[in-house]
């Protein structure tokens, strides 16, 4: 890590987050659609009865541990991207192994369509 070579960021883009931190009612606004669609989309992933463990969040994607497949992390996501769904394979984060996934939070369409997915899964 110490040879990293810093990340930089140009002037334009550190003018667009100036003036993106500025636009509080953006902000109050995403974070009560967040609040609502991660409340509506857990309870619709934790209705795939047993399929899942979905670990509480408070930030816009789930990490979910399969229970009842025979599927790993990696044969899922690339079965989903082959129908054009992408999930995070988590299976080489510290600690986990390879019955985790992490989906984000998206629009209620888009939540809808990766459950259907993945209700065909299991």
């Amino acid at each position: 890590r110490p040879q990293l070579i810093p990340w930089s960021v140009n002037t334009l883009a550190q003018a667009a987050a100036l003036a993106a931190l500025e636009d509080v009612a953006f902000a109050a606004e995403t974070h009560a659609w967040l609040e609502a669609e991660r409340g509506s989309f857990q309870e619709r992933l934790r209705s795939l009865a047993g399929c899942w463990r979905v670990f509480p969040s408070r930030v816009n994607f789930f990490l979910l541990r399969m229970e009842r497949t025979g599927l790993t992390a990696p044969e899922l996501a690339a079965r989903l991207a082959r129908r054009g769904l992408a999930i995070r394979d988590a299976s080489n984060f510290l600690g986990l192994g390879e019955r985790y996934v992490r989906v984000a939070v998206r629009g209620a369409g888009e939540n809808r369509h990766l459950l259907e997915e993945l209700g065909k899964e299991f």
